[in-house]
Protein backbone atom coordinates (compact mmCIF):
# COMPACT_ATOMS: atom_id res chain seq x y z
CA UNK A 1 0.00 0.00 0.00
CA UNK A 2 1.47 3.36 -1.02
CA UNK A 3 2.21 5.74 1.81
CA UNK A 4 0.60 9.16 1.43
CA UNK A 5 3.17 11.94 1.24
CA UNK A 6 1.52 14.42 3.58
CA UNK A 7 4.51 16.74 3.53
CA UNK A 8 4.15 17.19 -0.23
CA UNK A 9 0.48 18.14 0.10
CA UNK A 10 1.32 20.54 2.92
CA UNK A 11 3.92 22.22 0.69
CA UNK A 12 1.38 22.46 -2.15
CA UNK A 13 -1.10 24.07 0.27
CA UNK A 14 1.56 26.55 1.39
CA UNK A 15 2.39 27.39 -2.23
CA UNK A 16 -1.27 28.00 -3.03
CA UNK A 17 -1.66 30.23 0.04
CA UNK A 18 1.46 32.15 -0.93
CA UNK A 19 0.20 32.56 -4.47
CA UNK A 20 -3.19 33.83 -3.34
CA UNK A 21 -1.54 36.19 -0.84
CA UNK A 22 0.45 37.77 -3.66
CA UNK A 23 -1.68 37.49 -6.80
CA UNK A 24 -5.18 37.79 -5.32
CA UNK A 25 -4.97 39.73 -2.06
CA UNK A 26 -1.92 41.62 -3.28
CA UNK A 27 -2.96 42.16 -6.89
CA UNK A 28 -2.19 45.74 -8.02
CA UNK A 29 -4.89 45.62 -10.71
CA UNK A 30 -8.01 46.05 -8.56
CA UNK A 31 -9.14 47.09 -5.08
CA UNK A 32 -11.53 44.33 -4.07
CA UNK A 33 -9.67 43.65 -0.82
CA UNK A 34 -8.13 46.18 1.60
CA UNK A 35 -4.74 44.63 0.84
CA UNK A 36 -4.86 45.46 -2.87
CA UNK A 37 -2.56 48.39 -3.71
CA UNK A 38 -1.67 48.55 -0.01
CA UNK A 39 2.02 49.39 0.43
CA UNK A 40 2.11 48.28 4.07
CA UNK A 41 0.77 44.87 3.02
CA UNK A 42 3.41 44.59 0.28
CA UNK A 43 6.21 45.50 2.70
CA UNK A 44 4.94 43.01 5.30
CA UNK A 45 4.63 40.26 2.70
CA UNK A 46 8.13 40.89 1.35
CA UNK A 47 9.69 40.87 4.83
CA UNK A 48 7.79 37.70 5.73
CA UNK A 49 9.11 35.76 2.73
CA UNK A 50 12.62 37.13 3.28
CA UNK A 51 12.71 35.90 6.88
CA UNK A 52 11.12 32.60 5.87
CA UNK A 53 13.71 31.88 3.19
CA UNK A 54 16.56 32.76 5.58
CA UNK A 55 15.17 30.41 8.24
CA UNK A 56 14.60 27.57 5.77
CA UNK A 57 18.07 27.99 4.27
CA UNK A 58 19.75 27.71 7.68
CA UNK A 59 17.77 24.65 8.75
CA UNK A 60 19.29 21.60 7.07
CA UNK A 61 16.08 19.62 7.52
CA UNK A 62 14.08 22.17 5.54
CA UNK A 63 16.77 23.60 3.26
CA UNK A 64 15.18 22.13 0.13
CA UNK A 65 12.21 24.47 0.60
CA UNK A 66 14.02 27.80 0.67
CA UNK A 67 13.86 28.29 -3.15
CA UNK A 68 10.05 28.31 -2.87
CA UNK A 69 10.16 31.10 -0.31
CA UNK A 70 12.78 32.88 -2.42
CA UNK A 71 10.57 32.85 -5.50
CA UNK A 72 7.73 34.39 -3.48
CA UNK A 73 10.13 36.97 -2.05
CA UNK A 74 11.20 38.00 -5.56
CA UNK A 75 7.63 38.43 -6.76
CA UNK A 76 6.42 40.28 -3.64
CA UNK A 77 9.46 42.59 -3.87
CA UNK A 78 8.63 43.28 -7.52
CA UNK A 79 5.02 44.13 -6.65
CA UNK A 80 6.24 46.47 -3.90
CA UNK A 81 8.53 48.22 -6.38
CA UNK A 82 5.66 48.42 -8.86
CA UNK A 83 3.47 50.02 -6.19
CA UNK A 84 6.14 52.63 -5.43
CA UNK A 85 6.19 53.45 -9.14
CA UNK A 86 9.64 54.99 -9.49
CA UNK A 87 9.83 53.97 -13.15
CA UNK A 88 6.32 54.99 -14.15
CA UNK A 89 6.13 56.62 -17.56
CA UNK A 90 3.70 59.55 -17.66
CA UNK A 91 2.14 60.62 -20.95
CA UNK A 92 -0.54 63.16 -21.74
CA UNK A 93 -1.87 61.38 -24.82
CA UNK A 94 -5.58 60.63 -24.44
CA UNK A 95 -5.58 57.68 -26.86
CA UNK A 96 -6.60 54.67 -24.75
CA UNK A 97 -4.46 52.19 -26.72
CA UNK A 98 -1.32 54.27 -26.24
CA UNK A 99 -2.05 54.76 -22.54
CA UNK A 100 -2.53 51.02 -22.02
CA UNK A 101 0.68 50.21 -23.91
CA UNK A 102 2.72 52.75 -21.92
CA UNK A 103 1.23 51.49 -18.65
CA UNK A 104 2.21 47.93 -19.55
CA UNK A 105 5.74 49.09 -20.40
CA UNK A 106 5.93 50.73 -16.95
CA UNK A 107 4.93 47.43 -15.34
CA UNK A 108 7.53 45.63 -17.44
CA UNK A 109 10.28 48.00 -16.26
CA UNK A 110 9.34 47.49 -12.61
CA UNK A 111 8.98 43.71 -12.66
CA UNK A 112 11.21 42.06 -15.28
CA UNK A 113 14.58 43.57 -14.20
CA UNK A 114 13.87 42.68 -10.57
CA UNK A 115 12.98 39.10 -11.42
CA UNK A 116 16.16 38.71 -13.48
CA UNK A 117 18.55 40.45 -11.07
CA UNK A 118 17.22 38.76 -7.92
CA UNK A 119 17.28 35.39 -9.67
CA UNK A 120 20.95 35.91 -10.53
CA UNK A 121 21.71 37.07 -6.97
CA UNK A 122 20.13 33.85 -5.74
CA UNK A 123 22.67 31.98 -7.90
CA UNK A 124 20.11 30.90 -10.47
CA UNK A 125 21.07 31.24 -14.11
CA UNK A 126 18.81 32.68 -16.79
CA UNK A 127 18.01 29.21 -18.04
CA UNK A 128 16.27 28.47 -14.72
CA UNK A 129 13.68 31.12 -15.58
CA UNK A 130 13.51 29.99 -19.21
CA UNK A 131 15.43 32.93 -20.67
CA UNK A 132 17.29 30.79 -23.15
CA UNK A 133 17.43 30.28 -26.87
CA UNK A 134 14.60 28.11 -28.09
CA UNK A 135 13.46 26.72 -31.41
CA UNK A 136 12.99 29.61 -33.83
CA UNK A 137 11.23 27.33 -36.29
CA UNK A 138 8.61 26.21 -33.78
CA UNK A 139 8.20 29.69 -32.32
CA UNK A 140 7.72 31.39 -35.67
CA UNK A 141 5.38 28.66 -36.90
CA UNK A 142 3.16 28.92 -33.83
CA UNK A 143 3.29 32.73 -33.96
CA UNK A 144 2.33 32.95 -37.62
CA UNK A 145 -0.53 30.48 -37.23
CA UNK A 146 -1.87 32.38 -34.20
CA UNK A 147 -1.48 35.74 -35.95
CA UNK A 148 -3.30 34.53 -39.05
CA UNK A 149 -6.13 33.04 -37.01
CA UNK A 150 -6.81 36.20 -35.01
CA UNK A 151 -6.26 38.45 -38.02
CA UNK A 152 -9.04 36.63 -39.87
CA UNK A 153 -11.34 37.02 -36.85
CA UNK A 154 -10.55 40.75 -36.62
CA UNK A 155 -11.18 41.29 -40.33
CA UNK A 156 -14.51 39.48 -40.07
CA UNK A 157 -15.65 41.46 -37.02
CA UNK A 158 -14.60 44.88 -38.28
CA UNK A 159 -15.01 44.47 -42.03
CA UNK A 160 -17.78 47.09 -42.12
CA UNK A 161 -15.84 49.72 -40.19
CA UNK A 162 -14.59 52.33 -42.71
CA UNK A 163 -11.63 53.46 -40.58
CA UNK A 164 -10.56 50.03 -39.38
CA UNK A 165 -7.40 49.66 -41.48
CA UNK A 166 -6.25 53.25 -40.93
CA UNK A 167 -6.82 52.88 -37.20
CA UNK A 168 -5.03 49.53 -37.11
CA UNK A 169 -2.05 50.96 -38.96
CA UNK A 170 -1.75 53.92 -36.58
CA UNK A 171 -1.88 51.85 -33.39
CA UNK A 172 0.12 48.82 -34.58
CA UNK A 173 3.42 49.98 -32.97
CA UNK A 174 1.62 50.41 -29.63
CA UNK A 175 -0.08 47.03 -29.94
CA UNK A 176 3.31 45.41 -30.59
CA UNK A 177 4.80 47.24 -27.58
CA UNK A 178 1.97 45.97 -25.37
CA UNK A 179 2.35 42.39 -26.66
CA UNK A 180 6.13 42.42 -26.15
CA UNK A 181 6.02 43.87 -22.63
CA UNK A 182 3.03 41.88 -21.40
CA UNK A 183 4.05 38.48 -22.74
CA UNK A 184 7.56 38.54 -21.27
CA UNK A 185 6.41 40.04 -17.98
CA UNK A 186 3.60 37.55 -17.40
CA UNK A 187 5.68 34.52 -18.38
CA UNK A 188 8.38 35.52 -15.90
CA UNK A 189 6.05 36.76 -13.18
CA UNK A 190 3.43 34.00 -13.15
CA UNK A 191 5.35 30.97 -14.36
CA UNK A 192 9.09 31.08 -15.03
CA UNK A 193 10.11 32.27 -11.57
CA UNK A 194 8.16 29.40 -9.98
CA UNK A 195 8.09 26.34 -12.26
CA UNK A 196 11.57 24.89 -11.68
CA UNK A 197 11.76 25.83 -8.00
CA UNK A 198 8.41 24.20 -7.25
CA UNK A 199 9.17 21.16 -9.40
CA UNK A 200 12.23 20.30 -7.28
CA UNK A 201 9.94 19.74 -4.30
CA UNK A 202 6.48 18.79 -5.56
CA UNK A 203 7.26 17.51 -9.05
CA UNK A 204 6.75 19.04 -12.50
CA UNK A 205 3.05 18.15 -12.88
CA UNK A 206 2.00 19.68 -9.56
CA UNK A 207 4.24 22.67 -10.26
CA UNK A 208 2.48 23.37 -13.55
CA UNK A 209 -0.94 22.96 -11.94
CA UNK A 210 -0.36 25.36 -9.04
CA UNK A 211 1.21 28.04 -11.26
CA UNK A 212 -1.75 27.69 -13.61
CA UNK A 213 -4.05 28.43 -10.67
CA UNK A 214 -2.04 31.62 -10.03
Amino acid sequence: MNKINYRKYFVILFILLGGFAIFVFGSPYYTIFPTNKNRIYYITLTIFFLFLLLILKRQQRFSQYWPIAYSFFIVSFAILFLNIGLLNIHVSNIDSVILIAIDKLSQFLHIVPFVIVLSLLGKYDLKSIFLTRGSHKEGLSFGLISFTFFAVIALFLFRQSPDFFNRLLSISPWLLLFIFANSIMEELWFRAIFINKFAEVIGPTASILVTSIF
